[in-house]
């Protein structure tokens, strides 16, 4: 779910220069997207899964969002398409995992009837995953992500001459507080580095909890 607020005060003019206040007010509430998909587990010497995923955004239909005014964007039209394999191995108290998977983006103007092109990216990543289990309370887990993206693809037809390969590597650290069987709690920081094949990068640092 998103949801957004704003209010801010501008000082305007009349024609004879005499100051006042305008007030507005901007808010979203919404239903960002649904998840939907499938995993099919087996076991050898490791856990394996395998996945498929597709995130269809629902935020982009009235019914499943509130705004203040057409100034406030709804979900993007973005459908995400994730196939993948998870390899576990387990050694108590330690437990390793790695994730290659596929993912495809696909920009869908047409599905809020806006004009503008489709648009379609791909990207191979592999998560690499080692989590400590301290006790049935008191977990932590560190992860490192490679990704490689592909140039965008317009109209399904041809790649965007200002686009590149870029890379991405992410890290994320968590803590883990299991306070019931169903219920857990916790903290994570992430950060990422993304570039192109020249050095440009930009950094994130983000704190959920």
């Amino acid at each position: 779910m998103d949801f957004y607020y704003s209010k801010s005060y501008e000082t305007r003019y009349d024609e004879e220069f005499n100051p006042y206040i305008v007030k507005s007010e901007d808010y979203l509430l919404s239903l960002s997207s649904i998840l939907l998909g499938f995993q099919y587990t087996f076991y050898t010497n490791f856990i394996n899964d395998l996945f498929f995923y597709i995130n269809y955004p629902i935020g982009i239909y009235p019914i499943f969002y509130k705004r203040s005014s057409s100034r406030i964007e709804t979900v993007s039209p973005i459908v995400t398409i994730s196939l993948g394999y998870r390899l576990t191995f387990i050694y108590d108290p330690l437990l390793f995992s790695m994730t290659p998977q596929i993912t495809a983006n696909y920009n869908i103007p047409k599905l809020i009837e806006e004009k503008g092109n489709w648009i379609q990216k791909y990207s191979l990543s592999c998560k690499f995953n080692l989590t400590i289990v301290f006790n049935s309370i008191f977990s932590t887990s560190i992860s490192i992500t490679p990704t490689l993206i592909f140039p965008q693809i317009n109209e399904f037809e041809s790649i965007d001459g200002y686009e590149l390969y870029k890379y991405n590597i992410s890290g994320e650290f968590v803590i883990n507080l299991r306070i019931s069987e169903n219920i857990s709690s916790g903290i994570s920081i992430s950060s990422s580095l993304i570039g192109y094949l020249i050095p440009t990068f930009e950094m994130y640092i983000t704190f959920r909890g």
